[in-house]
């Protein structure tokens, strides 16, 4: 049983009870695809809190439990950090990252994320599953020639939010146009390598970045991380010494910045999109090599840069905290 006086104040569930229930409870009303499904098991964790408090019977299942998988027991770990740091936007990701894990190894009853098959038929094209082309790269086509057909990757894949405005997915996730829409996502920063129809609502970088050992992932940041800070405004502080990668901003990205929303993508959602999400958090938020592969793991659990890429963001680690002292050796004013 997880100790409810270890775990934070009270106000930090009633207030994380009320974000979790004004962000997602017209998703998990009208889709019935997995960004919904999530949604409805991050509603059922609120009324176990509104019901019976984070340490009830149905509480600890929802939140807590572990189920001996070590890809869960690795989320409460961070979850139970995240509390005590009384972080209500951090627990709430981790949240959004457990309700899939907790779905994907079918870990809870299916009714508890499943939408009844009248609210399927009601109001399917508000959840926009009724409107989903053939084929999401080339929407105009009447057939998919896809490795992984549209018609069912689609109905899987979802936006990860790892911090306000700011997605990793896979390719598919930049086909979702209403969810895209929905969530005021404006830029997309492709890492594939492969082309699709662009959007005329999303502002496109496209980054020439192989998944292997010895990709140039220093490289090819600071492209990427400009593309990001232009997308995302002010997210962070106000500097502009550290968008391309050329020093730390220092910030926090609890909140949204003026900006839009960024999406940022590979082929599969795994190793350069993952990379280059840790690199932005590391610029924005100061944060190790290690905690910012955390971060977006916690977030979009599939994420795993490879043994190349992990290697260069700990350079890049190094490279910042040099440019640091660096600064802070500056006599002031110069």
């Amino acid at each position: 049983m997880t100790s409810f006086d270890e775990r934070g104040a009270d106000d930090l569930w009633s207030k994380l009870s009320r974000t979790v229930r004004k962000r997602f409870t017209q998703l998990a009303t009208l889709d019935s695809r997995k960004p919904g499904q999530k949604a409805r098991v991050l509603l059922a964790m609120m009324d176990a809190i509104d019901d019976g408090g984070p340490t009830s019977a149905a509480a600890q299942k929802l939140i807590w439990a572990d189920f001996s998988d070590d890809a869960v027991s690795r989320q409460v770990k961070d979850l139970v950090q995240l509390v005590e740091g009384n972080n209500i936007g951090a627990v709430e990701y981790n949240l959004v990252a457990r309700a899939g894990l907790l779905i994907d190894l079918q870990l809870i009853p299916p009714a508890t994320y499943k939408v009844v098959q009248q609210m399927e038929s009601s109001h399917g094209s508000a959840s926009g599953a009724s409107e989903l082309p053939v084929c999401g790269r080339f929407p105009h086509e009447t057939r998919c020639a896809c490795t992984i057909p549209c018609g069912r990757a689609l109905k899987e894949v979802s936006l990860s939010e790892i911090r306000p405005g700011f997605f990793i997915g896979p390719i598919q996730a930049a086909y979702l146009d209403a969810d895209l829409r929905a969530r005021g996502v404006t830029h997309v920063l492709n890492l594939s390598g492969t082309s699709y129809h662009e959007r005329d609502f999303i502002t496109y970088c496209c980054v020439d970045l192989t998944d292997t050992a010895d990709g140039n992932l220093r490289g090819a940041l600071p492209a990427c991380l400009r593309f990001i800070h232009q997308a995302l405004g002010s997210a962070g502080s106000g500097s502009e010494g550290g968008n391309d990668g050329s020093g730390c901003l220092g910030g926090s990205m609890n909140q949204r910045g003026r900006g839009g929303g960024v999406l940022v993508h590979c082929l599969a959602g795994k190793s350069r999109s993952a990379s280059v999400c840790a690199a932005w958090l590391m610029v924005s938020e100061c944060l190790s090599a290690e905690d910012a592969i955390t971060a977006v793991h916690a977030a979009h659990p599939r994420a795993d840069p490879n043994d190349g890429f992990r290697r260069a963001l700990c350079r890049f680690q190094s490279e910042q905290e040099q440019q640091k002292r660096q600064k802070q050796r500056q006599p002031p004013g110069s």
